[in-house]
């Protein structure tokens, strides 16, 4: 279903999409909309290691997960950067990690192109398992993602306490 109708997508707040199918909603790629899942993999093909959300990794093949996951892909649109494909065939149509920059047009085939209103993250290589099975380099693509994505840190550091029964 859509989770982004207007003017949802319209929230000046950054965003990470990790849902192929939620690629259209969120206008993450140019019309004709391309998207879907990938198989299941342990690694994906860095394309573009000079951009922030990279985390410093190299060009190539790396692994982030511990086990197979199912990578959710996009066409990272023109306007925006593709840092990261599958590992299939490095197709830039099959990214699984890309950037848009605030203020980035998309073409969504009206006469008028959508311009992004805040930094957005399609990250499908997290795909159905989330961050569960990260390995360093995985975790080091997530905190490059919301650093750049420009989401504060906690203000104090988060302890959690387990519950107790009283009385």
């Amino acid at each position: 279903g859509k989770v982004a109708d207007e003017p949802f997508h319209l929230l000046d707040i950054p965003l990470m999409n990790i849902e192929a199918a939620n690629v259209d909603d969120f206008l993450l790629a140019d019309t004709p909309v391309s998207q879907g899942n990938g198989d299941t993999r342990t690694d994906l093909v860095i394309t573009d290691s000079t951009h922030e959300i990279a985390a410093g990794l190299p060009e190539g093949l790396q692994e982030y997960s511990t086990v197979a996951v199912q990578q959710h892909w996009g066409a990272a649109p023109a306007s925006g950067d593709l840092v990261a494909t599958d590992e299939a065939d490095s197709d830039p149509l099959h990214g699984v990690l890309y950037a848009i920059e605030k203020g980035a047009e998309i073409d969504t085939g009206e006469i008028d192109p959508f311009v992004h209103p805040a930094r957005r993250v399609h990250a499908g290589f997290i795909g159905n398992t989330g961050a569960a099975t990260f390995t360093e380099n995985g975790v080091n693509l997530f905190d490059a993602i919301v650093e750049w994505l420009g989401v504060p840190a906690p203000a104090e550091e988060i302890v959690m306490q387990p519950p107790t029964k009283e009385g």
